[in-house]
């Protein structure tokens, strides 16, 4: 087939329809290669448009040269784009497309296994791995054969992951006839997953959205945007200043740009929409002006603003958009958003820690898991400025709460992590992070959500950090019972 840019996964279509031709044609396999040159002269196949659908982006020949192609039956009739993605959207059952991105191992393995334990492969989720240094990773994950490596991409921090990224989306949509509510979801090779698969399954294929964490106050005016007007663009430098009057404010609308997390989740749509855009926007940061230093713009890198701004353009916004309206965001979950939130926004699936309220909100989620792993003390967070908090080591008040957590994955968990305190009277100690984890959280009845944490986008209170001690008070020291007596601010984790 000429165009075809997935050899495999063409032949394979033609191999599972071979039966179905032979009864139809009713012929010989040596009179089939003779037949199919004349069928096929009497109809034009526009295969770049139905290529979309199966994920290619790259144009393609529009015609089909089979006297060359097999000597043995094929389904000789290519359906529209419309009947291929209708009839895939109904076949199975949603797939989870858990794609990492490595740098040259994945120190994490062990435990992505036990998680991967609650689901099978092939029918609830795929992985894939791209690797800057490809021959490492082959070497770290062979005899892990849940670990699908693809070819490398030439990449650069910050400035060149784009690439990489789509194709994995592109690897991922070939891999399978696909579901609606197939879900390909962003892991760096520091994550960990902090609920049983069985929870993960259920909270990610339940709707066909895409989930997005949006950074607080990271809405940028689009330069270039052909619908901005003057007037408002003028403006908004005010309005950033908090010196604009009311009765100036103009009533046209501007095209924004929002900045978020990296590790998103896209449903099937975007991921078909982003690989089919793949190249768009190379220079999307200088059109915004990000890393510029002028007043007014930020810091970010491409894989924090691409995707989302490429697939739906930007946002549109109103004056009355930027006091009180929320923006209804189609197509992404929990997506009405505000301007100049003081919190995240969106749904944001992975926990990381700034300890900066302009990267994790003044408030909310994010916020007070965050507080909550600092006053345990057998959790070790280390910082660097501009960077998020290394997690060094978990106490198991810290894994309880990640398990209570909105979230359903962690990161940045180094390697080697290590583990402290009892669950249910077991010292934890003298575990590995996967067993731990396995025994704390994935073998584990699925947890309740507790509404302490609060969700994205709505004022949440922090817990103070304890100001006093808790202490034991009784008469007898063989006593089978003691008065716990609690004085001051304090939080108190029960086991």
């Amino acid at each position: 087939i000429v165009g075809c840019f997935v050899p495999q996964t063409c032949r394979a279509a033609l191999l599972r329809s071979q039966a179905a031709v032979a009864r139809k044609l009713r012929l010989p396999a040596d009179e089939l290669a003779e037949a199919v040159p004349e069928m096929h002269r009497e109809q034009q196949v526009q295969f770049s448009k139905s290529a979309q659908v199966l994920g290619e982006v790259k144009e393609v020949e529009n015609k089909v040269q089979f006297h060359t192609l097999i000597t043995t039956p094929v389904d000789v009739r290519v359906k529209s784009p419309e009947e291929a993605e209708g009839s895939r959207a109904d076949e199975g059952k949603p797939v989870v497309n858990f794609l990492f991105m490595s740098y040259d191992a994945m120190p994490h393995k062990e435990t992505w296994e036990e998680f991967f334990k609650g689901g099978k492969p092939g029918v609830d989720f795929r992985v894939f791995v791209h690797c800057k240094y490809n021959t490492s990773c082959a070497e770290d994950l062979e005899g892990h054969p849940l670990f699908n490596l693809i070819t490398t991409v030439e990449t650069e921090y910050c400035f060149g992951l784009v690439q990489a990224m789509n194709a994995l989306l592109r690897t991922a949509l070939a891999a399978g006839p696909g579901h609606r509510n197939d879900k390909f979801t962003f892991v760096s090779d520091t994550t960990i997953p902090v609920k049983p698969f069985s929870f993960v399954y259920r909270q990610l294929v339940a709707n066909d959205d895409s989930n997005f964490c949006f950074f607080p106050q990271r809405w940028m005016p689009w330069p270039n945007a052909t619908d901005s007007s003057a007037g408002l663009q003028s403006w908004l430098p005010s309005f950033f200043s908090g010196t604009a009057e009311q009765n100036t404010t103009p009533s046209s609308t501007q095209r924004m740009a929002l900045k978020h997390h990296q590790w998103m989740t896209l449903s099937r749509a975007h991921a078909l929409q982003a690989v089919h855009k793949d190249g768009m926007f190379p220079s999307l940061l200088k059109e915004l002006r990000v890393n510029s230093g002028w007043p007014g713009t930020i810091s970010g890198c491409d894989d924090e603003f691409w995707h989302f701004n490429t697939l739906l353009g930007g946002v549109n916004v109103t004056t009355e958009n930027l006091t009180t309206a929320p923006v209804h965001l189609t197509g992404i979950a929990k997506g009405d958003v505000r301007y100049g939130a003081d919190r995240l926004q969106g749904s944001c699936d992975t926990f990381v820690y700034w300890q900066s309220q302009a990267e994790d909100g003044l408030t909310g989620p994010m916020q007070f898991l965050g507080k909550r792993l600092e006053v345990d003390d057998n959790t070790h967070l280390s910082h660097r400025v501009g960077h998020p908090c290394q997690i060094t080591s978990l106490g198991t008040s810290s894994l309880r709460a990640l398990r209570r957590s909105p979230f359903l994955f962690a990161r940045k968990v180094i390697p080697g992590c290590a583990v402290e305190g009892k669950h249910h009277g077991v010292e934890m100690s003298n575990m590995t992070l996967a067993e731990a984890l396995d025994s704390v959280i994935y073998r584990q009845p699925e947890p309740e959500i507790q509404e302490s944490f609060g969700t994205f986008g709505e004022e949440t209170a922090a817990p103070s950090e304890p100001k006093h001690s808790l202490r034991a008070v009784t008469d007898r020291p063989d006593a089978a019972h003691a008065n716990l007596e609690i004085t001051g601010d304090m939080s108190l984790y029960v086991a």
